[in-house]
């Protein structure tokens, strides 16, 4: 019942990244109502199947025993080729996703995935991604969650922002690593962090605007990482 990254690539599981993000539409866009009990009962067999003593989840969605060839297939290719986690930015997003749509119900679940996110070491505050370039992806994922869920302390924010005004470029952008070269996306992670903590007026993000102004293509796009 869930999504895959490559829906026609049979050999690639559902997967709980794909599965967060479209609970996160389906609740923005208000249409999670609707579909409420289909969801709930994904949600419980990841709780089921997926969810590690750490509070860490696997990455792929697959049934625990199953004796499936489909299934087995899916496993050996996750061993060979990419891992089956827990992945931090994928737990983070799917922690979000969760508390989104019902965060009473899987209290005790998202008090697991807490844990299991601050267990996690951080260099300096930023936390790397394994799917994704860079160190603001996995860090915004971390805090979008764990502010949500009330474990985010204003020393925290105080440490982070302190770490961005660090490693912010000279052209007031961010690099995928502490002073490479800036670009758009990172940029943006960086603000979508901030944002968490609504300081958008900082000064960090008046730069950080400033270097998406000023890069911006005529056509209105930004050049590739």
């Amino acid at each position: 019942g869930g999504w895959s990254y490559l829906y026609n690539v049979h050999e690639i599981a559902p997967d709980l990244d794909d599965l967060a993000q479209v609970i996160i539409v389906f609740h923005k866009t208000g249409f999670i109502n609707r579909y409420r009990e289909y969801f709930a009962a994904i949600l419980d067999f990841v709780f089921t199947n997926c969810m590690k003593d750490n509070g860490g989840l696997s990455t792929w969605i697959i049934p625990k025993n199953s004796k499936k060839n489909i299934h087995k297939k899916q496993k050996r290719f996750n061993s060979i080729y990419w891992g089956n986690g827990p992945d931090l930015e994928v737990v983070a997003n799917f922690a979000y996703a969760v508390f989104l749509f019902d965060c009473e119900k899987y209290r005790v679940q998202l008090e697991l995935m807490s844990n299991y996110i601050l267990n996690q070491k951080a260099e300096n505050k930023l936390y790397k991604s394994k799917w994704y370039c860079g160190q603001y992806y996995a860090t915004y994922q971390v805090y979008r969650f764990l502010r949500a869920n009330r474990h985010v302390r204003k020393t925290d924010i105080k440490e982070i922002i302190e770490v961005f005004a660090y490693c912010q470029n000279d052209d007031g952008g961010f690099g995928e690593d502490n002073k490479s070269p800036s670009n758009a996306i990172q940029t943006a992670l960086v603000l979508k962090t901030i944002g968490l903590f609504n300081l958008r007026d900082s000064i960090i993000s008046m730069k950080a605007y400033e270097y998406l102004k000023n890069s911006i293509r005529e056509d209105g796009s930004y050049n590739a990482c």
